[in-house]
């Protein structure tokens, strides 16, 4: 069917329930989901309505994408120590 999954990320709540089903679908079989971060330098509509300082967004989307991250490692211990 596949041999690979690429899944964009960006932190989100989104991204984060979308590798979770990436994991899901490549677990227990010899494929591969890789990631894409991504990561807009604009400001979104979140950041202007609560006047956000260009520090305050940067910090904002690392802790988004340190997030994703551990979502990631928590995953795949689990899925380690199933196996």
């Amino acid at each position: 069917m596949f041999k690979r999954v690429l899944l964009a990320a960006d932190g989100s709540e989104h991204s984060i329930r979308a590798a979770k089903k990436a994991i899901q679908l490549v677990a227990n079989s010899s494929k591969t989901v890789d990631v894409v971060f991504v990561i807009s330098d604009k400001d979104s509509k979140k950041d202007v309505l609560h006047n956000r300082s260009k520090y305050e967004i940067k910090e904002s989307r690392r802790e988004r994408l340190k997030k994703l991250r551990n979502c990631f490692l928590l995953i795949k211990r689990n899925i380690q120590s199933t196996s």
